[in-house]
């Protein structure tokens, strides 16, 4: 366990972090498999040929990516000859900072660079912890007019999540735990985003004193 205050050199590596890994690289390959295969069906049934995916940044990143090829691969073999053209945007929100508590308030740090007016949209989410920043995210983008059915896909979604939509929501995998989550884009104070696998953290490294000074050294504050 580290002492305080902390230092460079007392920052720890993943393998310190990482209590028990919950999902391989391969089960995160296969769940953007299945939920690609489910939203490319969904659109060629619904005939959308325009798709504006939205990344939620930082931590969806990784997934985002992955979830799009999956979509177009699923697209160009069940639906050969399809044409489904995918503007991809970003947006930056926040309720957590670089704590593990939620603050009670979603606010949004960059907004989208593209106007969804009139357009179906896909939001991609790494996690879903309560459901209430991705409720208000989705209702922040019906302000901007897009199509009345909007999509979310999220990696993982905990078991206490509230029901975010009646239709259009793709989930990965549930998470009956409790613990803090790092790797493929989830991150406790910009830590451990770049990691494979998916882990729950050692429950020392989330401790409040430990992230005050984490945000202290690395100037996050």
């Amino acid at each position: 366990m580290s002492t305080y205050p902390l230092t460079i050199d007392q920052i720890p590596s993943p393998d310190e972090l990482c209590d028990k890994i919950i999902l391989t690289r391969e089960q995160i390959d296969e769940i953007a498999k299945e939920q690609g295969k489910l939203i490319a069906d969904d659109l060629y049934k619904n005939d959308v040929h325009l798709l504006h995916a939205i990344c939620v940044m930082n931590g969806a990143m990784p997934y985002y990516k992955m979830l799009l090829r999956e979509i177009r691969k699923a697209m160009s073999i069940f639906h050969f000859g399809y044409q489904l053209l995918i503007v991809e945007d970003n947006i930056t929100i926040g309720s957590y900072g670089n704590s593990v508590v939620r603050s009670g308030k979603t606010k949004i740090y960059k907004d989208l660079q593209f106007s969804i007016r009139g357009r179906h949209i896909l939001i991609v989410e790494d996690i879903a912890d309560t459901g209430i920043s991705l409720w208000d995210l989705i209702e922040t983008m019906r302000l901007k007019r897009p199509r009345r059915q909007i999509r979310v896909a999220v990696m993982i979604r905990r078991d206490g999540c509230r029901k975010i939509l009646k239709n259009g929501l793709f989930v990965g995998h549930i998470y009956y735990g409790k613990e803090f989550l790092g790797g493929c884009g989830l991150d406790l104070g910009q830590l451990c985003r770049e990691c494979d696998e998916v882990f729950t953290i050692k429950e020392e490294y989330t401790s409040k004193e430990f992230l005050n000074q984490l945000e202290k050294l690395l100037n996050l504050e």
